[in-house]
């Protein structure tokens, strides 16, 4: 995770679901009843996902010798994403927005833009491609190199941005390795913005 990712887009999301689900320390003890029925649909994700996050968070925090923290539960969400603990330092790209999809999640459970990018995991990996495309070029440009690149099925002109992840990917590239123009600034190309600017909050492990 760069640290524009960490300072961008995991800890403010982060900030904003452990605000909402109470997951706050009041004088020296967990805001939040872990222990709290969770009243959501039987099919919502949240319904199998709160309770082995709890359970990790609990598990955590034995460990230490102490009761739970905010900081298990942020551990115990990468815990049952990925079925191991892992430092936010040495995420992935699909793990940060794996991360924040499932923060965003958390922080609004009936929000169906949040239930779509945690269900949906490409959607997120096509934003970021999508952005940094746009970012590079403008979109008559993107659409020359695309026909330029792609042909049927692959592509349908002009729609470059219903290309397959790998041909957004190629195209990306593609762009990156182009001359700069007065259409493709020569500055580095900034994190996406996939997610809502929120005040930062968390520890940087």
């Amino acid at each position: 995770m760069t640290p524009s990712q960490r300072t961008r887009f995991y800890f403010p999301a982060w900030g904003d679901a452990a605000k909402r689900r109470g997951w706050l320390m009041m004088d020296g003890r967990l805001l939040a009843d872990l222990a709290a029925p969770l009243w959501l649909a039987p099919e919502h994700p949240l319904s199998d996902l709160l309770p082995q996050i709890h359970a990790h968070a609990r598990t955590l925090a034995t460990d230490a010798g102490r009761a739970p923290k905010p900081d298990d539960l942020r551990h115990g969400c990468t815990i049952a994403l990925l079925g191991r603990n892992k430092s936010s330092n040495a995420f992935t790209n699909a793990e940060v927005d794996r991360h924040v999809a499932l923060f965003r999640l958390l922080a609004a459970p009936d929000d169906l833009n949040a239930l779509r990018a945690y269900l949906e995991p490409e959607h997120a990996q096509r934003l970021r491609y999508l952005r940094a495309c746009r970012f590079l070029a403008t979109d008559a440009y993107i659409l020359a190199i695309a026909r330029d690149k792609f042909g049927p099925p692959d592509f349908e002109p002009p729609f470059w941005e219903n290309l397959r992840l790998p041909h957004l990917s190629q195209l990306l590239l593609t762009l990156r390795h182009r001359q700069p123009t007065k259409h493709q600034p020569a500055t580095p190309e900034p994190e996406p913005e996939l997610y809502p600017e929120m005040e930062r909050a968390g520890e940087p492990f």
